[in-house]
């Protein structure tokens, strides 16, 4: 069963988190946007204001949606949601993917300018390129947040299929050819970890 759209799109801001943080820190102007808060008073025609609405929108999103994912992580995990016996036929580490989404797509924006309306519409639309491409690929897994807890990630082929597996054990490549307890985060395509060393 396939999750509902609106929760592959919470992993996928959550995933972005970094990046949409970096995007405050570098291109909202905080005075300009404090002001314009202040006095209720937008101006959607300077480059400006449009960059500090968009990127604070979607910083804020993107913060609530990285507490509910890892909400859902350990409550799936407590609660035994969707548990499963697999036999984990073959381990790969993803974690180096992690340093393949800075470099594609966190360093790429970054140094992008915003000083005209003309350089917000590119910037925009190559945010919205990129998310749309991570959506339809398993890299929105490849949430460097999820890293900073100590949660390594996997892909696995198993007796269902490949999946992305969390766990927070560093030697996960040992359960190769062994039957394991899973519990389903999204579907089939992402697990979590249910043994004790993963715990």
């Amino acid at each position: 069963m396939k999750s509902p759209l609106w929760y592959r799109l919470a992993l996928l801001l959550s995933a972005y988190f970094p990046l949409f943080l970096i995007f405050i820190i570098k291109f909202v102007d905080h005075q300009s946007f404090y002001n314009s808060i202040k006095n209720w008073d937008f101006k959607w025609t300077k480059a400006s204001e449009v960059v500090n609405l968009t990127t604070s929108f979607i910083f804020v999103l993107s913060c609530i949606c990285c507490f509910y994912i890892i909400f859902e992580i350990f409550r799936t995990k407590k609660r035994s949601i969707g548990q499963i016996n697999l036999l984990i036929k073959n381990v790969q580490s993803r974690d180096k993917d992690i340093l393949v989404y800075l470099t594609a797509y966190v360093l790429p924006l970054v140094s992008l300018g915003t000083k005209t309306i003309q350089d917000v519409i590119v910037f925009l639309l190559l945010i919205v390129l990129i998310l749309w491409l991570s959506l339809r690929s398993d890299l929105l897994y490849i949430n460097p947040l999820i890293a900073l807890l100590g949660i390594r990630i996997y892909e696995v082929e198993t007796s269902m299929g490949n999946s992305i597996m969390f766990s927070t054990s560093k030697q996960f490549e040992k359960n190769k050819g062994k039957q394991i307890i899973c519990y389903r985060l999204e579907g089939k395509s992402v697990l979590i970890d249910g043994t004790r060393e993963g715990g």
